[in-house]
């Protein structure tokens, strides 16, 4: 049998699968091999629902071909039979000197990661150091959760980086798990360790579907933490306000599940629960920066919304934004780009959509942030908003909003909208 611990303490690959699936449901492959190639593979239940688990404990080197062998066989399984992968990745913390010696075979994972990608969710926690090839497999799933200290992915080893760039800087500098949360958007969550790690995995995979094409999974709904009032949005449009506590009033209680909520936080993302069905958030936070739509929140947006596509999870717009993004470090920044981007997906993007403009949305901003009227299932305004200048009643005269929606009966005509939506 593998061992059961490491010498700073993590648990190793068995121990992580047991607190990731449900008890006594994992039917481990090729168990044999497991002390030699340090891989570990199988099927098992999470919630009932079936998935494949690949999980690497901590080694240093390349993987052998043996071990490539069994993740391929892993990953083709799950590609088969249309069931979720959940990547419990790990490496050692004295990587390879090179950083790029990981051998033959990483491209034939790669391929079956990506054929999974169009049939069912994947998710990756990386528990240690990737360095070179490896660390690009985190990236083909649609979520990467890493632990705060201990995880590390970089195409390149410190000597690389010296080498080519004359830079002196650590692994954790080059390619830490807070950087990547914080910086490169290349971690979707940061966890406090393994198992807030798997606990989160877990957590994501309860908002999703098990396969491309069917309906995330419906809970018992719940009535938010606290009723939404006259006072929960401040009425002046330049009083920044934290936009959670308008997600606290519109989602069951404690449902929201944000990601990536360290990157760009002038835009937030996140899963939640109305009336126990999944639902998709992305909300403007004048709290953080104004909660301007800058090239950053404009691509946070855009990844996010992909993947409620993806996942077939309707998508709920909420809208303050101060006015229109502008500037030479703005415009350097890539804001037209990243802007054009999201309104591309938001347009392409075939779920339901319904946008609420909080207090102001102005010209391409609004348009990026909710697509095309004709795309919209439904386009609400709070009576204070204003829209392209105009006030919520003269916009909605206008036809440039559907209904101005008082705050106290916000979630209720959301729950309506969204439920017309679901009969389409």
């Amino acid at each position: 049998m593998a061992q059961e611990t490491v010498s700073d303490g993590s648990l190793v690959a068995r121990r992580r699968i047991a607190l990731l699936v449900d008890d006594e449901s994992f039917v481990e492959d090729g168990r044999a091999s497991a002390v030699a190639d340090g891989i570990v593979t199988g099927s098992a239940l999470i919630d009932g629902r079936p998935v494949v688990v690949v999980a690497s404990a901590p080694r240093t080197g390349p993987w052998s071909a043996q071990a490539i062998d069994k993740i391929e066989r892993g990953a083709a399984s799950a590609v088969r039979r249309g069931v979720p992968v959940c990547w419990l990745l790990d490496g050692a913390a004295d990587p390879d000197p090179a950083g790029v010696a990981n051998g033959p075979g990483i491209d034939r994972i790669a391929q079956q990661a990506v054929a999974l990608s169009q049939r069912a969710p994947q998710l990756c926690c990386v528990f240690g150091t990737l360095v070179g090839d490896r660390a690009l497999l985190p990236g083909l799933t649609d979520v990467v959760i890493l632990v705060d200290g201990a995880a590390v992915l970089s195409l390149g080893s410190v000597d690389a980086a010296e080498a080519v760039d004359g830079e002196h800087v650590s692994l954790v500098e080059l390619g830490g798990a807070r950087m990547h949360c914080t910086v490169s958007g290349s971690g979707d969550l940061l966890a406090a360790d393994d198992a807030d790690a798997i606990e989160l995995a877990r957590l994501y995979l309860s908002y999703v579907p098990a396969r491309r094409g069917e309906q995330p999974p419906a809970y018992l709904g719940e009535e938010p933490v606290r009723p939404l009032t006259a006072d929960t949005v401040p009425a002046g449009a330049s009083r920044p306000f934290d936009i959670h506590d308008l997600i606290a009033g519109i989602a069951d209680a404690d449902s929201f599940f944000e990601l990536q909520p360290l990157l760009a936080p002038g835009l937030v993302t996140g899963f939640a629960r109305l009336d126990g069905r999944s639902v998709g958030i992305v909300a403007n936070n004048s709290a953080a920066g104004g909660g301007v739509l800058g090239a950053d929140c404009a691509q946070k947006a855009a990844g996010f919304v992909r993947r409620c596509a993806a996942h077939s999870i309707p998508v709920l717009h909420l809208v303050d934004l101060p006015g229109p993004t502008a500037g030479v470090a703005a415009a350097r920044g890539g804001v037209l780009r990243r802007g054009t981007d999201l309104l591309a997906v938001v347009t392409a993007a075939p779920v339901p959509h319904v946008c609420v403009i909080v207090r102001t949305g102005y010209a391409a901003g609004l348009l990026a942030m909710c697509g095309p009227r004709s795309e919209t299932e439904a386009r609400l305004a709070l009576p204070t908003a204003v829209v392209d200048g105009r006030t919520a009643q003269e916009a909605a005269v206008g036809l440039l909003v559907d209904a101005v929606v008082p705050l106290p009966e916000l979630r209720a005509e959301l729950l309506r909208r969204l439920a017309h939506a679901a009969k389409r």
